[in-house]
């Protein structure tokens, strides 16, 4: 009897192995065979083991159409278990028409448990991988002082709305915002703005530095209900400083400001006249002469000069 093919089950209650067949019967042997129809686990939690003998051996499942190998998925490969949870790492490989091993496009690392994928994507829809998305966007995109436009009224992490308001540290009294997180923040505002346009509680002592230890507080610079200018001197017009805040909605000219302009008057009328002479001279004056003015014009209402407008809320990085 060849022992390889010896197919058997447990006896009922006395442990010994009852033969059912020898290598004609429809049973899967144990050493090795080939199934012609769907395997079922049928029972509670059920599992399917591949068990290596030893480290540097492979665990995979092929898919082969026909002859030809086209995919497999090694559940542990063979690089060896040096420790640490090295080796022994998930992949899946792909086979050329004629079955023969291509390259694996996917693996994931037992030690680390972060995947790898073979190449940057080429196709919409395709697995970006690290160095793609570094190239393609930079490291740190936003950086301190940054500023974006926003129709939300809260800030997003790590921003804080522009709302005319002031920033701190955690023990300062900031109206915007108290928090440590602000550091940079209120650096970049304490060295780039003069005090006008960006006042630290108290004055400005010798540095940023010693401010922010000092608990003080600097202003945001204004943005609420003001159009954004460009720093800087255009073609033709006055300089313009960071932080700089002008301008008026309303304005009651000046005389100086008023455009050259002539005004209606009314005539003097004359109800007639007589000579008057002495030894020397004859003159003629005007009999009841009437009163002449002159017509006033405007109102010293104060003209709108604000300009068409959109309202939007501005996030600046911290």
């Amino acid at each position: 009897m060849d022992s390889g093919n010896i197919l058997g089950r447990a006896s009922a209650g006395n442990g010994a192995v009852e033969q059912i067949a020898n290598a004609s019967a429809p049973f899967v042997q144990k050493i090795g065979d080939t199934m012609t129809g769907v395997l079922t686990l049928n029972y509670s939690n059920p599992a399917f083991q591949l068990k290596k003998t030893a480290s540097g051996q492979t665990n995979v499942i092929y898919g082969i159409n026909g002859a030809n190998t086209r995919w497999h998925i090694q559940i542990g490969d063979s690089a060896a278990e040096s420790g640490s949870n090295v080796g022994s790492d998930f992949g899946v490989g792909r086979y050329n028409d004629a079955g023969t091993f291509i390259d694996q496009p996917f693996v994931i690392a037992r030690s680390s448990g972060l995947a790898t994928v073979l190449a940057n994507p080429t196709a919409a829809l395709g697995i970006a991988t690290k160095q793609y998305v570094d190239a393609a966007i930079p490291s740190a995109p936003w950086t301190t002082g940054d500023a974006k436009l926003t129709l939300k009224t809260t800030a997003d992490v790590g921003w804080v709305l522009m709302n005319d308001g002031t920033i701190g540290d955690a023990s300062s009294s900031a109206t915007s915002r108290a928090n440590a997180d602000c550091q940079a923040l209120f650096t970049l505002l304490w060295t780039n703005i003069t005090d006008t346009y960006a006042p630290v509680s108290g004055g400005r002592g010798a540095s940023a530095a010693a401010d922010w230890g000092a608990h003080k507080t600097i202003a945001l610079t204004r943005q609420c209900g003001r159009a954004l200018v460009i720093q800087g001197t255009g073609s033709g017009l006055t300089f313009r400083g960071l932080g700089q805040y002008v301008g008026e909605e309303s304005h009651v000219q000046a005389a100086g400001e008023i455009a050259a302009h002539s005004h209606g008057h009314n005539a003097a009328v004359y109800s007639g006249s007589q000579i008057n002479s002495d030894s020397v001279d004859s003159w003629i004056v005007a009999v009841n002469p009437g009163s002449a003015t002159i017509n006033n014009a405007g109102s010293s209402t104060a003209a709108n000069v604000m300009q068409p407008s959109a309202v939007w809320n501005i996030m600046i990085k911290l």
